[in-house]
């Protein structure tokens, strides 16, 4: 990966349920490292608080150690952590430093060269569209904004393209 113009974002998924082996993830978050990752994608199943708190922890420790950055994904169907607001205040109970919540951005609005997959699909490959928002906003308003945004970016890509 070094010779050509590919990087390694983020390594994922590391699933935190009430079992994990933390000291297991090691050699796939080395690797990772080797790699050239800058951070690590995890979610949390397990819905013990004290449990909770310390097992990001640990993963947090092993990615100190490579330099890597813990990102926490939340998602509707994580129990217990399953909202922006519950997550923040997990992380902030942590208190560590290498420890963040993973948020995505509408298509467009973000740094990832989405029109660049665009245009290199063929044309009539389906996409979907998968952007976790903070429920700060009715449901109808945050697809509408995560639609209008997916359709602004193929709208573009198409006249970039004719």
């Amino acid at each position: 990966m070094r010779q050509t113009v590919i990087r390694l974002a983020n390594i994922e998924s590391f699933m935190l349920t009430r079992n994990t082996d933390i000291a297991a993830f090691r050699p796939a978050m080395e690797l990772g490292a080797e790699l050239g990752a800058r951070g690590v994608l995890a979610q949390i199943f397990d819905t013990e608080e004290s449990r909770v708190i310390d097992t990001p922890g640990a993963l947090c420790a092993i990615a100190r150690t490579l330099e890597l950055k813990v990102a926490i994904e939340f998602m509707a169907f994580t129990p217990g952590w399953n909202t922006l607001q519950s997550m923040a205040a997990l992380v902030e109970k942590t208190a560590l430093p290498n420890l963040a919540i993973g948020n995505r951005l509408a298509p467009g609005d973000g740094v990832f060269p989405v029109a660049c997959f665009i245009n290199a699909l063929p044309a009539g490959t389906p996409l979907e569209v998968e952007v976790p928002q903070p429920q700060t906003r009715p449901p109808l308003e945050r697809v509408r904004y995560a639609v209008t945004a997916a359709r602004r970016m193929i709208e573009a890509e198409s006249r970039l393209s004719r």
